[in-house]
């Protein structure tokens, strides 16, 4: 979140906030959350995974979920093929594990995931270690994809904390 105008907006809003808390002079308190935080990928950072010759045969629905998690849906025999195929190519840019192991890991909340969760994650989830992103686009050509600035949803501190101010 280096742009310009993202440092002016954040400024705006820390100001506004000092207005406001001001304004109730200890009548009220104020709660402010937000959502995760974002990364910039690095050079280089940015990939696209397009249908192949090699992966393809071994999906049973095109990849799901966003820049930084992405959802496999592999065919019962191809989990551990499509694993190694990951690890070739992004090596430890991606952590690759299976839903079982993200339920155990408690990486989406506590408990067990839902059946219709576990259904929408497939089998494999491919997790950003840092700050790379991964696309997957089956069609060809440019603007085709969006290009965001900046993602969320890795394993990095500065994603998971959630920021929390009361005044």
């Amino acid at each position: 979140m280096t742009r310009p105008e993202v440092q002016h907006a954040l400024y705006e809003v820390d100001s506004e906030m000092e207005r406001l808390a001001s304004g109730v002079a200890g009548k009220a308190r104020i709660v402010a959350t937000a959502d995760h935080g974002l990364l910039d990928p690095p050079a280089g950072g940015r990939h696209t995974l397009r249908p192949n010759r090699q992966l393809a045969p071994l999906l049973r629905f095109p990849p799901s979920g966003d820049a930084r998690v992405m959802y496999l849906h592999t065919r019962d025999w191809a989990a551990e093929r499509v694993r190694r195929l990951f690890e070739r190519r992004f090596e430890d840019r991606f952590i690759i594990i299976t839903v079982d192991e993200a339920e155990s890991l408690e990486l989406f909340g506590p408990g067990q995931l839902s059946p219709m969760a576990r259904e929408r994650m497939g089998d494999l989830i491919a997790i950003s270690s840092g700050a790379d992103m991964i696309e997957y686009n089956a069609a060809r050509g440019v603007g085709k994809t969006v290009q965001l600035n900046s993602h969320h949803s890795g394993l990095t501190l500065e994603e998971m904390r959630i920021p929390l101010v009361i005044v």
